[in-house]
């Protein structure tokens, strides 16, 4: 049902399961495919580097791939409580990939035992327990509203300052023929650096491990990772790339296909047949998790690929 370098636990065990948020099955005919979501650059953005070079030695898939999953009813697991997030600090069951719900039992793509074991689970909230996945959701699209430009969630809304609103601090930009009815995108995550300068002075230096995407188009739902612990060591082992570090400042961009999504398929003793009619994109929410501590994360390590544009995870360890 779902294809993964990275430990995950993913809710499949129910045909149908109901919430008071959500009534969904995941569908067994239809797995994700980690090839039609892809990172094609990490470049330093262009007030460092104007020509923007590439750093990357080849194309990458998502590292790993959940779904497919099928919803009906009040609130799904892409337009619907589930990305509804709330304090967005990584807490445990704040949002759809830290676990606790109908799709994913435990955090998405990460290994689900305390960081003081080895693990990547940390202790975020006031409880102290080390119990939580460390997603946080920083922009969402909506195919129709905003003219289908992304929006941005806020860090640590529960803070008395009201936290921090992630627009200040990066800009997502997404295109396509045609954003309201999309089956190929492409996508760009970018650093704003004077910004990222003023939170270093309050908040110090954090980086980030993973970065994902939550895709519904028609009724079902895929999630797409990116472990970037795994994709530079690659890049180190394979090409001797050593150029990629924790404090550069990086755009990101890539591709998102839609070929998972809407296929139809029917299956007889010998074949299974499917048409290609895809659906096109409705909605999507885009995660960012930010490990434990730089110390714990071994080489070569977890960089902050948009040169600290996550220097503003420090707010969870600066709570009010």
């Amino acid at each position: 049902m779902f294809k993964s370098s990275s430990l995950i636990k993913v809710l499949a065990t129910l045909s149908m399961f109901v919430t008071q948020m959500s009534f969904a099955t995941i569908i067994n005919y239809n797995d994700c495919n980690v090839m039609n979501v892809k990172l094609t650059s990490i470049s330093l953005i262009a007030i460092v580097d104007p020509t923007e070079t590439n750093k990357l030695n080849q194309t990458y898939d998502s590292t790993s791939c959940a779904g497919m999953f099928s919803e009906t009813g009040n609130g799904g697991a892409n337009d619907g409580p589930l990305n509804n997030v709330g304090n967005n600090i990584g807490e445990w069951g704040d949002g759809l990939l830290n676990g606790d719900n109908i799709f994913f039992a435990d955090g998405a793509f990460i290994d689900n035992t305390a960081a003081s074991l080895g693990g990547d689970l940390q202790a975020l909230s006031s409880d102290g327990i080390e119990d939580d996945p460390g997603w946080i959701r920083v922009g969402h699209f909506d195919a129709t509203s905003n003219n289908g430009t992304p929006t941005y969630g806020t860090l640590g809304a529960d803070r008395d300052d009201g936290g921090l609103y992630i627009g200040d601090l990066l800009s997502i930009d997404l295109t396509c023929t045609d954003l309201t009815d999309c089956k190929n995108m492409n996508w760009t995550i970018e650093a704003k650096l004077g910004s990222l300068l003023q939170a270093r002075e309050i908040l110090g230096e954090a980086t980030f491990d993973h970065l994902a995407f939550s895709i519904k188009a028609g009724n079902h739902v895929g999630v797409y990772d990116f472990n970037f612990k795994e994709i530079f060591a690659f890049e180190e082992l394979t090409y001797g790339n050593t150029d990629l570090d924790f404090l550069s400042p990086y755009k990101l961009s890539g591709t998102i296909a839609t070929n998972d999504f809407g296929k139809k398929c029917e299956l007889t003793e010998t074949t299974r047949e499917c048409n290609d009619n895809y659906s096109g994109i409705s909605h999507m929410n885009i995660y960012i998790r930010d490990p434990a501590d730089l110390t714990n994360v071994p080489e070569p390590s977890t960089i902050a690929l948009f040169g600290g544009v996550l220097l503003f995870m420090g707010i969870r360890r600066k709570r009010a």
